[in-house]
């Protein structure tokens, strides 16, 4: 009889408990000083897939979607920003490639961004706390990629990151 009532005292006990972890904040990895950290962007709709992410990694072309940690200072980021439909019976990818200059301060946040309206693209790195634009405002047209052969190799070698 009694392990009857103790039972739902104890179910009730662990969703309570699962309520209250909820409600914590989950904890950022802190930034170093002499760092900033760089995020992706990616917004899905129905059929399509908006993205923009750093293009190089080690002054190599890289398809990863990661949050970078950069040093702080001035850099020559090289962005490519892409559209993906996939409502269409084959996936159709529209992109550009961009490049940002900028001075990342350490310690700092920093997230890329974009505004598209049809095939025109704007995009810029913000600091991902204030909002602050960090860069110039690039206006490019996304299309079909061309074929690339060794230009974006050219291009991160000629980038910073």
């Amino acid at each position: 009889m009694k392990c009857n009532a103790l039972l739902p005292a104890l179910f009730f006990t662990q969703l309570a408990g699962c309520s209250v972890m909820s409600e914590l904040p989950i904890p950022q990895a802190s930034i170093s000083p002499d760092e900033a950290r760089v995020d992706f962007y990616v917004q899905q709709w129905k059929n399509e897939e908006e993205l923009v992410r750093l293009m190089c990694w080690n002054q190599r072309p890289s398809k990863e979607f990661r949050v970078r940690d950069l040093s702080a200072g001035e850099h020559a980021l090289f962005v490519v920003a892409a559209v993906k439909n996939s409502g269409v019976r084959q996936i159709n990818r529209k992109e550009a490639v961009v490049r940002l200059d900028v001075n990342l301060e350490g310690g700092k946040r920093y997230s890329l961004a974009q505004s598209r309206d049809g095939e025109n693209m704007k995009i810029w790195l913000q600091e991902s706390e204030t909002g602050y634009i960090a860069s110039q405002i690039v206006d490019v047209d996304v299309g079909v990629p061309p074929f690339v052969g060794n230009s974006r190799l050219e291009q991160c070698q000629e980038g910073t990151v």
